[in-house]
């Protein structure tokens, strides 16, 4: 195992008999001696720093905190920092007239802050060129002081990469545990029982908790690695783009893309196309019209 990610923000809720009990199986279970990053996903309202030791001894290295509001809860992050080699911020924003001046303030105090890594996702709400705007503000701003941008909703400062998300845009192979987890061996995609009481019982029973999977066609792989690769600060190749494409296919697309930079939703540099700022709110539609 090279890289161990505990997300959703739960395991942060358990007592310390079951953490140290899943620390206890993931061990013999799977080799830690090539571990190169281990991240916890912690909800504020749940941390407890006591809880920081037991995590280090599952390998936790990197720590990711939920961001919901503006007015969140004050978070002890010079505590942290002894802890953590990277702190990142996931920012959950809804931006609208009323809230978008005080998410501009709350972004310019974190910066501050000994965090390394910035994430966003948006609420999707009626104000489109509103978010498209903060979109605009936020990713200067976070450029300006020092910040790489790697993927349209992440930044990092150099050298502090999250190997999960970075193996996730790469479509590296994966398993998951735990109730609707997601697993990936490079050809089929498999996903878990959803109830969580169903998922244990199998899990004790020692059934096959897997529930749905989908072994990926070369169209669906394509549209994989377009998608994924759109998100990417320096795009999806043209090459990936055109891929399997035959004559008529490569005109249809070559025309499909044409009208997407016209509408400024895309951008081409060096043989690569990548979501333009305010492309990010069509990203299906996008993916759509490059469907061969």
């Amino acid at each position: 195992m090279q890289v161990l990610y505990f997300g959703g923000g739960a395991i942060d809720c358990l007592p310390e008999a079951i953490i140290l009990d899943i620390s206890g199986t993931l061990r013999k279970t799977f080799n830690f001696n090539n571990l190169l990053q281990g991240t916890i996903e912690v909800n504020l309202r749940f941390f407890d720093k006591s809880k920081i030791v037991v995590w280090q001894k599952l390998g936790i290295n990197r720590l990711v905190i939920g961001i919901y509001h503006y007015m969140q809860p004050e978070i002890p992050i010079e505590h942290m920092r002894n802890f953590f080699s990277i702190i990142a911020l996931a920012c959950t924003i809804c931006i609208t007239p009323e809230t978008i001046a005080h998410w501009k303030a709350y972004i310019k105090k974190v910066i501050s802050w000994p965090i390394q890594q910035i994430s966003l996702s948006f609420i999707p709400t009626r104000h489109v060129q509103l978010r498209i705007d903060f979109y605009y503000w936020l990713r200067e701003f976070l450029l300006s002081n020092g910040m790489y941008q790697y993927e349209l909703y992440g930044f990092e400062f150099p050298n502090h990469s999250s190997m999960y998300m970075k193996g996730y845009l790469q479509r590296k192979t994966l398993k998951g545990f735990g109730a609707y987890a997601e697993s990936f061996d490079g050809v089929t995609r498999y996903r878990n029982e959803q109830r969580l009481l169903s998922y244990i019982e199998k899990v004790r029973s020692q059934k096959n908790s897997i529930v749905w999977s989908q072994t990926l066609s070369a169209q669906d792989a394509r549209l994989e690695k377009i998608m994924l690769g759109l998100r990417l600060a320096n795009g999806v190749s043209l090459d990936s783009i055109y891929a399997g494409c035959s004559q008529k296919e490569r005109a249809r697309l070559a025309n499909q893309l044409l009208i997407l930079k016209e509408e400024r939703l895309i951008i081409e540099s060096e043989n690569a196309i990548a979501l333009a700022p305010a492309g990010l709110v069509y990203e299906q539609e996008i993916l759509l019209k490059l469907v061969i």
